[in-house]
């Protein structure tokens, strides 16, 4: 859980919701990340208050926008690298809840005005969790159209509708992929004039990413190189320089607690796992002792304890990491150079 909540505090950087948004939605591809930045609105704070419909989605003006001075607009410039934007719980009457990891606004610049967008962003450790993604992405992706009357529509008033991106970032999938999911237009008979931005509401994008992958694709690069399990904070740092991008003060603090809870779990596994082992040993050890002398036995007993106990240490991690949906099984199988049906042979006797 602890893992969880740092892995979304990180995700919510404005720097890296810029990254995310450059490579994922075709409103931000053309612009630099730096002016992506600043069209997020959002002061920082990751809440998870329930509220109503009516609540969680205020008709508001980009902090940024002229005129718009002073009150609220004055406090979301005073924090300025984390996103709020919205409440992360919907709570519909009859449709029960659904809570966001992370849900913001932003707001494209357009020729006549501003176009605003309403974004949702998932991480997910479990590539296959019984369902299909971008199955609940499209739910999730309905909850915040419906979410929308009294907020930025009333009555029948449905073309101020705003479009709702759902993205999800998928650890342990089987390869690198970025895909993206949308409403198309396909006229079987006759012309329909029917604008594109009449339709275009919703997009669910899934980002997939495979542990121990190489990639030249900078967004899966990055995001890789942040979810590392192996990687200790300092070569995280050195990937990511090397992509073009500087955590800040705070996504720095962040990235540290995801690594030193990540060791956490490995270094009390492999604990665990060499004393048992070493009461194993000596238990063996006088077994053997019966027939070659006990003070040997104990002595081969201890050492074979030891290596037993670090095998197992790692086994019993391994096994953890998989249970919690941290890695698949083919990547623990990789790491204990087993095949995946031993692997999961294991996980079934563990």
């Amino acid at each position: 859980m602890q893992y969880d909540e740092a892995a979304k505090r990180l995700l919510a950087q404005k720097s890296l919701l810029a990254l995310i948004l450059k490579y994922t939605t075709e409103e931000f591809q053309e612009m630099a990340e730096e002016e992506i930045e600043e069209c997020i609105e959002g002061v920082p704070e990751i809440s998870s208050i329930s509220v109503d419909p009516e609540e969680h989605m205020p008709r508001t003006e980009p902090a940024c926008e002229p005129g718009n001075s002073g009150g609220k607009a004055a406090e979301q410039l005073e924090h300025p690298r984390e996103i709020q934007g919205l409440s992360n719980e919907s709570v519909i009457a009859g449709e029960g809840k659904v809570t966001y990891d992370i849900r913001f606004v932003v707001y494209r610049p357009g020729k006549i005005q501003k176009i605003k967008l309403i974004i949702n962003i998932e991480a997910q450790k479990k590539w296959n969790p019984g369902y299909e993604i971008v199955t609940r992405g499209i739910f999730y992706c309905a909850r915040m159209i419906s979410g929308q009357k009294h907020t930025e529509f009333e009555h029948s008033d449905y073309d101020k509708i705003k479009k709702v991106y759902s993205i999800w970032i998928c650890m342990n999938a089987p390869e690198n992929g970025i895909a993206d999911y949308q409403i198309v237009r396909k006229n079987h008979l006759g012309e329909n004039q029917v604008s594109r931005q009449a339709y275009d509401k919703l997009a669910v994008v899934v980002v997939g990413l495979k542990p121990g992958s190489e990639t030249d694709h900078r967004l899966v690069q990055v995001l890789s190189t942040l979810f590392s399990e192996s990687m200790s904070l300092s070569e995280k740092e050195e990937r990511l320089k090397a992509c073009d991008v500087i955590l800040t003060e705070e996504a720095r603090k962040e990235a540290g607690s995801m690594c030193n809870l990540g060791e956490g779990i490995w270094e009390r596994g492999v604990e665990a796992g060499i004393q048992t082992g070493i009461q194993q040993g000596i238990q063996t050890g006088i077994q053997q002792g019966i027939q070659t002398g006990i003070q040997q036995g104990i002595q081969t007993g201890i050492q074979q304890g030891i290596q037993t106990g670090i095998q197992q240490g790692q086994i019993q991690v391994i096994v953890q990491l998989i249970r919690n949906g941290t890695i698949s099984v083919e990547a623990g199988a990789e790491v204990l150079k087993k095949s995946p049906e031993e692997m999961e042979q294991i996980c079934k006797e563990a």
